[in-house]
């Protein structure tokens, strides 16, 4: 019988820990070591073994493994699992999140053993909201942000929870996912901000826009960033270098672009030129509403002709022709309308529109060429 119990012992059969010490006490000087089958998992300990969440926190469960003689043992790996994860989830490092109210079993499983924690979910009862600030006032097409702060009946802070937040007049300001708020139009409105069923309310006030007058330029240099309605109440004229930037409104130059010109115009709104570009010069515009030129897009100077680049507007307007050779990009999220004609050679419009019209038509070999989305960048 000795011999049968070494051969067993020295296979890779592992033995019943009672056994395998039976087996140990009664072979005498036979080289039996139950060593291996002492240090056999024999329990899996989960700390803390029962545990209580409110949606959606979190807690730590460490597993420990237990020998047949009550010694702590190492592991290589753990594999932690949740009976449900609906109502809460463990990670690969036994962290333990509470998604929904309900009770779960955690596992933790090492070398065949299993151990077990008991999570129980409650919801988060949230007495109050707060949102700061209560009164926030902006102009139109500029932001600010709100933050919404959930409290339980003991003024203690509610972290985790998502805010849902809405605007009572999307005319006058939206609000998004994070409580970012922008102005649309001069008025009032009223944020919400809702956390698991509490309501509270920022007024939002949108401020009417400044003018801002500044006189036009002849040579020099014109270079002004404001955050109201940019008026140029002259001319662009005589080799200007005119760079113009409204971060919230609009521009308005009253007078013409000419005389080999370049001008440079940025505005959150409508961008207008009342008279014409002319004379070789150089003229770029992003706006983010309607562009119009009250006269033609014309004309030459020392050899180079006018060019105008308009990108990313949402109409297009030129109240006159476009000729004289000039080269003209235009990409627009609406309608582009030419009211008089494309004439001359070498005049080319390259465009992109929902629609193109030329009231006047296109003669003298001026062109008119669709271009794609893509190939229209802000850069060019």
């Amino acid at each position: 019988m000795a011999s049968r119990m070494a051969v067993r012992q020295g296979s890779n059969h592992r033995w019943p820990p009672a056994l395998a010490a039976l087996a140990c006490l009664v072979i005498i000087g036979g080289g039996c070591s139950a060593a291996t089958d002492i240090q056999a998992v024999s329990a899996i300990h989960v700390q803390p073994g029962a545990v209580a969440l409110l949606v959606p926190g979190q807690t730590t469960l460490r597993a420990t493994a237990v020998g047949v003689a009550g010694q702590t043992l190492a592991m290589h790996q753990v594999y932690w699992s949740s009976e449900d994860t609906t109502i809460a989830t463990v990670s690969s490092s036994g962290v333990v999140t509470a998604a929904t109210p309900g009770r779960a079993r955690i596992a933790a499983s090492a070398d065949g053993v299993t151990g077990i924690a008991i999570v129980t979910v409650s919801a988060v009862a949230v007495a109050a909201v707060v949102v700061v600030p209560e009164t926030l006032t902006v102009v139109p097409h500029a932001t600010g942000r709100l933050q919404a702060t959930a409290y339980d009946a003991s003024g203690n802070l509610v972290s985790g929870l998502s805010t849902v937040w809405g605007s009572s007049r999307q005319s006058v300001a939206t609000v998004d996912s994070s409580g970012t708020v922008t102005g649309v139009n001069p008025g009032t409105a009223t944020v919400t901000a809702a956390i698991a069923g509490h309501v509270a309310f920022a007024a939002i006030i949108v401020a009417t826009l400044p003018d801002v007058d500044i006189a036009g330029c002849n040579g020099g240099t014109l270079d002004q960033t404001v955050a109201g309605n940019l008026i140029v109440t002259g001319d662009i004229d005589g080799q200007c270098t005119a760079t113009l930037r409204s971060t919230s409104g609009s521009i308005d130059i009253r007078g013409k672009i000419d005389h080999a010109s370049t001008a440079t115009l940025t505005a959150a709104t409508s961008i207008a030129i009342a008279d014409q570009i002319a004379g070789g010069s150089q003229v770029q515009v992003t706006a983010g509403a309607g562009v119009s030129v009250g006269n033609d897009v014309t004309g030459t100077s020392g050899g180079m002709a006018s060019t105008l680049t308009v990108w990313n507007c949402s109409s297009l307007a030129v109240d006159g022709d476009i000729d004289g050779g000039v080269q003209v990009k235009l990409h627009s999220h609406g309608a582009i309308a030419i009211a008089g004609q494309l004439h001359d050679h070498n005049t080319l419009v390259l465009w992109w529109a929902p629609s193109f019209v030329v009231s006047g038509g296109t003669k003298g070999g001026a062109r008119a060429i669709k271009q794609n989305w893509g190939d229209f960048s802000d850069s060019y």
